[in-house]
């Protein structure tokens, strides 16, 4: 039986709309439907029931789909393909599931000690607490992880997922105890001038292993403490990468000119953070540090003592 062809942009509107209709029913539900995701080098078909990550699903190529149906919209060969389809999903999401029981086996006998966290800036962490355990905190996410591997110059980490923490039995607050707990015995800082055509003094700050520097900031006895006594001031931060942020001094440097200079250097904008030397703490935005202003001036601490935590070694 001739079908009458059809363009391949016709082909692609058709399968969003009938599409799910010849997916095949399973446990009695018709679970799963076509997904049409396009990309750079073309549209791909996808579906999902929630147990597989988009990253990790098998795809068909819409064009091969549109010539196996000779151009028109095939039912048959369309439901068949489809349910083939479907076959290799559920046989991969089994897989997955199987290595993702393995991995959390493997990472359950992981000592406390090697839990530890990193500092995310909200721009790149968007989504982030959708698949990995961790909080936000104002402007920035801190993730969990496991230290794999640590060597002298070097760290591998594996980021703790929310089903590893389920599958802990551990509450995400006495994981998060844990890791700031643990991060200085791991993770030293090293603080080195850098050049400033303005003549004043400015500060990079990174991990010793050149690895996860950013989430030193947090430690209560860290960088921001040690530079903030020897200038005797508050201090600007402008993150880098989650790896190492510039500091400048408060009172010879102007927010303007440091958020000019991030739309040149930084990966994540325009952020510019504070530090309070008095208070020994971050503000991660505008509203924070005017609490702390207000706290400092009016002797009214709840604002701080309400802010981001410190580590503490």
């Amino acid at each position: 039986m001739n079908r009458k062809r059809i363009s391949y942009r016709e082909f692609i509107e058709q399968i969003k709309v009938k599409g799910n209709l010849y997916m095949p029913v399973i446990e009695g539900k018709n679970k799963m439907y076509p997904l049409i995701v396009t990309e750079n080098h073309g549209e791909k078909i996808r579906t999902s029931d929630g147990r597989m990550h988009l990253s990790k699903m098998p795809e068909l190529d819409m064009w091969v789909v549109y010539e196996r149906c000779g151009q028109a919209f095939d039912e048959v060969t369309l439901k068949n393909m489809l349910a083939e389809y479907t076959e290799e999903y559920t046989r991969q999401a089994e897989l997955d599931k199987k290595e993702q029981e393995l991995l959390m086996c493997v990472m359950s006998k992981v000592p406390k000690e090697q839990i530890c966290c990193v500092l995310i800036p909200e721009k790149i962490g968007k989504d982030v607490l959708k698949t990995y355990a961790g909080r936000k905190m104002e402007s920035v996410y801190l993730v969990y992880a496991v230290i794999l591997e640590e060597e002298p110059k070097r760290i591998k980490l594996s980021a703790i997922t929310n089903e590893m923490l389920e599958y802990w039995n551990i509450k995400e607050e006495e994981l998060h105890r844990i890791s700031l707990s643990n991060m200085p015995k791991h993770l030293l800082y090293e603080i080195s001038e850098l050049y400033s055509q303005t003549g004043v003094d400015v500060y990079l700050v990174k991990g010793e292993k050149n690895y996860f520097g950013l989430t030193t900031l947090l430690y209560e006895d860290g960088p921001l403490k040690d530079l903030g006594n020897q200038l005797n001031q508050d201090l600007y931060i402008l993150p880098l990468s989650v790896h190492e942020a510039v500091i400048f001094p408060y009172k010879e440097w102007k927010e303007n000119e440091i958020c000019e200079i991030a739309e040149q250097m930084s990966a994540f904008g325009g952020f510019v953070w504070r530090y309070s030397l008095k208070l020994n703490k971050i503000a991660f935005s505008e509203k924070t540090w005017k609490e702390y202003t207000a706290a400092l001036k009016y002797g009214i601490m709840d604002a701080a003592d309400r802010s981001i935590p410190v580590i503490q070694k």
